[in-house]
Formats: C-alpha cells, sequence, structure tokens
C-alpha cells in the first residue's frame, strides 16, 4: 500500500511523489487507509501547522489513548523538527517522513520513537 512511497526524498511543502513533507505524507497515508482527504492546513512559512492545531486541542482531533491504523502520532523529537508528525498504518508501525531524509515506516515500538510519543490522535470527521 505504501511501497510507492518509500525512499521519497523530504521536500518542505511536498505534496506528491517529487518530494514531501510530513504533513503531505500524512494527507496521502489518510487517504490511502481511510479514503479521507485532509485539508491543507500548512503554509509554506509553517509546516507543524496542523501539528500545532492538534496540540491546541482545535476540534480537528481527539486524543485516543492506543494506535490504531490511521491515527495520528505526535513525536517532540528536539532538533530542527521539534513537533513531528506520522500515521500508524497497524498497531505499531507508522509512516513518516523527516526533514532532510526520505519516506520510512518505523516501529512506534522501538526504544527511539516510543520515548518521544506527545499522543496519539484520531482524526475527528466532523469537519
Amino acid at each position: 500500500m505504501f511501497s510507492d512511497l518509500l525512499g521519497v526524498k523530504w521536500l518542505k511543502g511536498g505534496r506528491d511523489l517529487k518530494g514531501l513533507d510530513c504533513y503531505g505524507l500524512a494527507m496521502i497515508a489518510k487517504k490511502r487507509l481511510e479514503g479521507i482527504d485532509l485539508p491543507e492546513y500548512s503554509t509554506p512559512d509553517d509546516d507543524a501547522t496542523f501539528v500545532n492545531m492538534i496540540l491546541k486541542e482545535v476540534d480537528i482531533a481527539e486524543k485516543i489513548e492506543v494506535p490504531v491504523s490511521g491515527c495520528f502520532v505526535l513525536f517532540a523529537v528536539g532538533g530542527p523538527y521539534k513537533l513531528h508528525i506520522g500515521v500508524m498504518v497497524d498497531n505499531d508501525k507508522f509512516i513518516h517522513i523527516l526533514r532532510n531524509n526520505t519516506v520510512s515506516i518505523e516501529r512506534i515500538s522501538h526504544p527511539f520513537w516510543k520515548s518521544k510519543v506527545k499522543g496519539l490522535y484520531k482524526w475527528n470527521n466532523r469537519q
């Protein structure tokens, strides 16, 4: 389902296979997993707009306790990324892309990622 995305390079504002940022990838993942078209929340100057909206508890997503396929996973990773978003593809794996890297699928249970999880969020379909 995601093999064509693996290895796609990071591109600020990217929304297709030519390059993706973390929200662009989240948009594609949600569409493929659940048929949901996420609105465009990011701006050229702030690619973390969507993440910030979730953290401020704007009524676009609800916090959940257990990872499920299709939910967003937010990370506090520090460095140039500070906040980061991925999408769970099953109950342990998530798809994401970090700045200056490529799309990858990793395990949320890995000690590196597990220690950085800020929260899990389910999209609020009432939007």
